[in-house]
């Protein structure tokens, strides 16, 4: 039986607009982030199209769009410190000030990305978890980031499995990421980390049909041959 075709209205036209945005703005700003130097430009665009498209509380939002764009100048210049413990600026909040303060908006929660991703790179990982663990906001491709983002701090404790899992939760939850077969490697790599070949093995199999031109892939031989050496030894 043929599934009953999903109709679609303006909210969807709406919502699948808002995620390209974000796609290409995240595709954009991870494959010329040296270069960027004003990525606030970035994120002062991408709030409008959130605020144009959700019709959150446009007063609230474009406070909270303000404060993200000072805040988050020193995130992009990998001023980390700065970003967590604030800049010495007058009227430049810290990322962690943003997140509580507007909580719940887009704005606060990619704040608390940025505030976790801070925290992971300056090797405070119980911090950098808290924070991946408190995402609440509704976009699939950050949903994907905060993921990962556990997923990474799980690896970093040593704790494989659930670094597995998570890495592959990422990787299923917004199909048109374009990190997704760095997901679906990580997961699987986890997953022989802890002797779950099976599970390795069907990651690693996905990875090579849907993403076959990526570097991933090419690199998932490696470890398919490595698996088969592991089952059949």
């Amino acid at each position: 039986m043929l599934a009953k075709k999903k109709k679609f209205g303006k909210k969807n036209i709406k919502e699948d607009k808002l995620v390209a945005l974000y796609s290409k703005t995240l595709q954009y700003f991870e494959t010329y982030k040296n270069q960027v130097y004003a990525g606030a430009a970035i994120i002062v665009i991408l709030i409008a199209a959130i605020v144009y498209f959700t019709g959150q509380s446009k007063t609230k939002q474009i406070e909270a769009t303000a404060a993200l764009s000072k805040a988050s100048q020193q995130y992009h210049s990998s001023n980390f410190n700065a970003v967590i413990q604030g800049s010495n600026v007058p009227g430049i909040p810290s990322l962690a000030e943003v997140a509580d303060k507007y909580s719940g908006t887009e704005a606060g929660e990619i704040a608390r990305i940025y505030l976790a991703n801070s925290y992971f790179y300056t090797g405070d990982i119980e911090n950098a978890l808290k924070h991946y663990k408190k995402f609440s906001g509704s976009n699939r491709l950050y949903k994907a980031s905060s993921l990962a983002g556990m997923a990474a701090c799980y690896e970093a404790n040593g704790e494989f499995e659930k670094a597995a899992k998570y890495f592959r939760d990422a990787a299923n939850t917004y199909s048109n990421n374009v990190l997704n077969s760095q997901y679906l490697l990580s997961s699987a790599i986890n997953y022989i980390k802890v002797n779950d070949y099976k599970s390795a093995k069907s990651l690693l199999e996905t990875l090579k049909d849907q993403y076959a031109q990526s570097q991933e892939a090419r690199d998932a031989d490696r470890y398919l041959a490595e698996i088969e050496i592991k089952l059949n030894s």
